[in-house]
């Protein structure tokens, strides 16, 4: 209200835009004070400011040449990138309102079987257990939140917990009795081989691209 701001320039000089004792913090923490043309456009820079003081003060430019006009290729080429820019905002905002492709793709597979249960898991972001396999078996389970599939199965878990086996390779040492005929006494020979052992492990992975030829199972973790 511009009464308002009179009356409150009025009562202190300090926040009277045309005393000598105007304060510009007084000023900005003054609530509802109104300069005297509020709708005059403002001066961003320390250079504009000086253009406007009198010239016997320090540091005004009131009395400078103004500068060289800009030439013709210069304008072009600042409206050719405001042109790009416009054009690139415009992209944005028509990618921003496409489906998300991830939604997309869990959408566009059937509501029913395993299928189902992705969706839905999809949908509330739900754990899902994922029993995986190898060449020669189960290999084990991978128990994570569905970020994406698609139709064929293939998926991304995040924050997933894994429990699988691997075959190692283990050297046992085996014992053979043998006896001797003429001092009848028995001796004992070591020999080594090689076995396979199946060893379970246990590891926390943050993010998993399982593909799908090696699902053998799916399901809702609760």
């Amino acid at each position: 209200d511009p009464g308002s701001s009179e009356q409150q320039a009025a009562s202190s000089p300090t926040i009277d835009f045309f005393s000598p004792d105007f304060d510009a913090y007084a000023a900005l923490m003054s609530p509802g004070l109104q300069p005297p043309k509020p709708k005059v456009k403002p001066l961003d820079t320390v250079a504009q400011c000086r253009r406007i003081l009198p010239q016997e003060v320090d540091g005004s430019t009131a009395g400078a040449p103004k500068p060289a006009e800009r030439s013709a290729h210069s304008v072009a080429a600042q409206e050719r990138a405001r042109q790009s820019s416009r054009e690139a905002a415009a992209r944005t905002l028509r990618l921003q309102a496409r489906e998300p492709i991830l939604q997309k793709m869990a959408f566009a597979v059937s509501e029913q079987g395993p299928f189902g249960v992705l969706r839905r898991c999809y949908q509330n972001k739900q754990r899902v257990k994922v029993v995986t396999r190898h060449h020669k078996g189960v290999r084990g389970t991978c128990i994570g939140f569905l970020m994406a599939f698609d139709k064929y199965m293939n998926m991304v878990l995040r924050d997933v917990d894994e429990e699988y086996t691997v075959l190692i390779r283990v050297v046992r040492q085996c014992g053979q009795k043998t006896r001797d005929a003429e001092d009848e006494q028995s001796t004992t020979g070591l020999k080594t081989r090689v076995c396979r052992k199946q060893e379970h492990r246990k590891r926390h992975i943050v993010q998993l691209l399982i593909r799908g030829d090696a699902v053998v199972f799916v399901g809702q973790v609760d």
